[in-house]
């Protein structure tokens, strides 16, 4: 393909490589659109990620990025703390529109498996519930 070069060739494979490297190498940034300038990309852990941007102009797709990310349930994005909605492109990829009234900020995006807080609750209360039922034992066993 253009901008790729043949690495290795074998019987077996062939192994390209990028002719030159990533523009974000530290974060998974894989589209930008025209109106969006982006200043840095970071990841933050393997779900968390922060991104630094100026936007001009308006028109969705224009203020959209892509992320080298499948769009599981659980992201979610703010551009300087304001909640903004995350979106799933056609092939499955996580994407965030900048909102027309942001010209600068920056974008966080973090993932949590959806339903998480209530298991930890709810493994919370069971083992409370245990633990007395441990407590209540012991006193009838030493009251009899």
């Amino acid at each position: 393909p253009e901008s790729w070069s043949v690495a290795e060739e074998t019987e077996d494979a062939i192994v390209y490589t990028r002719d030159e490297s990533l523009p974000y190498p530290e974060g998974r940034l894989g589209y930008v659109g025209d109106n969006i300038t982006v200043t840095s990309d970071e990841r933050r852990g393997p779900g968390d990620e922060e991104i630094v941007f100026e936007a001009t102009g308006g028109g969705e797709r224009e203020r959209t990025l892509v992320f080298a990310r499948l769009a599981w349930p659980g992201y979610s994005a703010t551009v300087d703390g304001r909640t903004i909605p995350v979106q799933t492109t056609d092939s499955g990829l996580l994407a965030v529109t900048i909102p027309d009234d942001v010209d600068a900020g920056e974008l966080r995006l973090s993932w949590s498996p959806p339903g998480m807080w209530i298991g930890v609750a709810t493994a919370a209360i069971g083992i409370a519930i245990w633990i007395g039922l441990i407590l209540i034992g012991r006193r009838r066993a030493r009251s009899s």
